[in-house]
């Protein structure tokens, strides 16, 4: 039998309980959160690239000082991550994972791996896909 299973807060817990954007304040600080959260609304590519490129446009940032923050977000977006033992536990190859997000299913495969999913799980990672079918 395949199980369909979400991926934030069923599978993957973060550090930052149920408010992620707290994750953004230990980028770069509280101020870094509101231009991070209007470059995610804004951005036409909702990836953690695209928001990136939007941040740009919108601060004028160099790229060594964006390239920085997207590393660090990234870590510690790895750092803050945890099983969710009960639910982890029963996922099995074959099992599809899916999650609405701005991170690619590449990144979502790291983050299975970091809390240790099975090889074998198909993720699916849309921003927004849930919402819109």
């Amino acid at each position: 039998m395949v199980n369909s299973w979400d991926f934030f807060d069923t599978l993957l817990g973060r550090s930052t309980g149920r408010e992620p954007w707290r994750l953004f304040d230990l980028v770069d600080g509280p101020d870094f959160r509101p231009l991070r959260q209007r470059a995610e609304a804004e951005a036409p590519d909702k990836t953690l690239a695209g928001i990136y490129r939007q941040l740009a446009l919108i601060t004028g940032w160099p790229a060594t000082r964006l390239e920085r923050l997207k590393i660090r977000e990234w870590e510690l977006e790895l750092a803050a991550a945890y099983p969710i033992v009960e639910n982890t536990r029963r996922v099995a190859a074959g099992d599809l994972v899916v999650s609405d997000t701005y991170l690619t299913s590449d990144e979502i495969r790291q983050l299975a791996d970091r809390i240790g999913l099975p090889a074998g799980i198909e993720i699916v990672a849309t921003y927004g896909g849930k919402h819109h079918g």
